[in-house]
C-alpha cells in the first residue's frame, strides 16, 4: 500500500491538477469536480480536449469569416 501525498502540478482560475507521488495518479479538479486518472488517461484528456478546443475555434474564425464577405 502507497502513502498518498498529492502536490500541485498546475492551477488557473478554474482547474487544479495534483499528482500523487505515492500511487502516481493524477487530480484533476474543476469546480466541485474531481477526477483521478493515471497520467496517460491525463495525456489522453490534454489530447482530446485540445481537439474540442480547435474545432470550437474554427467553427468561430468560419462564422466570422462568413459574416464579413466581401467587406475587404
Amino acid at each position: 500500500m502507497s502513502d498518498c501525498h498529492h502536490v500541485t502540478l498546475a492551477r488557473s482560475g478554474i482547474a487544479h491538477v495534483q499528482g500523487c507521488t505515492g500511487c502516481g495518479c493524477v487530480s484533476v479538479h474543476l469546480g466541485p469536480t474531481t477526477i483521478r486518472i493515471d497520467p496517460a488517461g491525463l495525456d489522453s484528456l490534454l489530447a482530446v480536449l485540445g481537439e474540442a478546443s480547435a474545432a470550437i475555434h474554427a467553427e468561430r474564425r468560419a462564422a466570422f469569416l462568413d459574416a464579413h464577405k466581401g467587406l475587404a
